[in-house]
């Protein structure tokens, strides 16, 4: 979960406001088992192998006994390569975790460039993410969003781990992009619904979208789901109609299971701060 949901706190006072998208995304699905493509260097060590052994043996005139080493040497070498690079990414998960653990998230991009056995040769999907993960603890949200996007991109046909959808989710909400968000983010929360951070933030996005355009919008629909009827009913407060408000959360429990419970609290905080007189209105009259 600590992975999955990036970890460390987050500070919505300080999102930006909403970014235009250049493209309405599909939205991407969560897949645990969904491979990553391999490295490009990774696949190249086969050929190379060869050519290098070819080289030896017809422009340098080598021996065959010396090429026959040379190209032993090599096979072990991308036989081993695997396990090296799988060692690599579990000290780097391991550390990951560590740093964020001791309040260290600044100190995740040092230690994912150190890593530079998998950086090179690990699944180029799963190198990303690591890189979208410590920019995004260093608070760089421009880079995390890249890095989430690249990591995205190294799964074939949108499916990658909870790790990847969330992250691109939570770096594209960061970075004020809520139409990049809105869909990873709900492909997460279905993945992991438990996970409360997730649904938090689906329900600030919904919020942040439907309120963003709702100057034509008179009433909360049924068809739109909890979500939307609470933010609807919200916009429909703020421009001073109170009715739909009273009604959504007459009608609408207080689950914080749910993916529109943190939306449902910012429209019972408004209601109550709207209701209840200033202390100024109380002076007058006293």
């Amino acid at each position: 979960p600590l992975a999955a949901s990036a970890g460390f706190a987050h500070d919505d006072a300080r999102v930006p406001a909403p970014a235009a998208s250049s493209s309405t995304p599909s939205g991407p699905t969560v897949d645990p088992r969904a491979p990553s493509r391999p490295s490009v260097v990774r696949l190249g060590l086969g050929p190379v192998s060869l050519v290098v052994c070819a080289a030896l043996f017809y422009a340098l005139h080598w021996p065959m006994a010396g090429v026959v080493v040379v190209a032993l040497s090599l096979l072990l070498a991308s036989i081993w390569v695997g396990p090296l690079v799988d060692r690599s990414k579990a000290a780097l998960d391991r550390d990951l975790l560590r740093l964020l653990a001791t309040g260290k998230p600044r100190e995740l991009l040092a230690r994912v460039q150190a890593a530079r056995l998998f950086v090179l040769l690990g699944a180029p999907g799963e190198v990303a993410e690591r890189q979208g993960r410590a920019h995004r603890a260093a608070g760089d949200r421009a880079a995390a969003l890249a890095g989430y996007r690249r990591a995205l991109a190294g799964y074939a046909g949108g499916r990658a781990p909870l790790a990847v959808v969330a992250g691109l989710g939570h770096a594209a909400y960061e970075a004020g992009d809520f139409a990049l968000a809105a869909p990873a983010l709900e492909a997460a929360h279905r993945a992991s619904p438990d996970l409360p951070e997730l649904a938090a933030r689906l329900a600030h996005v919904t919020l942040a979208r439907r309120g963003q355009d709702a100057g034509d919008v008179e009433m909360p629909r049924a068809s739109d789901g909890e979500t939307a009827r609470i933010v609807l009913a919200l916009v429909a407060l703020r421009r001073g109609d109170g009715e739909p408000a009273r009604a959504a959360l007459t009608e609408i429990p207080d689950d914080d299971t749910a993916a529109w419970a943190l939306a449902r609290r910012d429209l019972a905080t408004e209601v109550a701060s709207k209701s209840t007189p200033s202390r100024r209105k109380r002076k007058k009259k006293r």
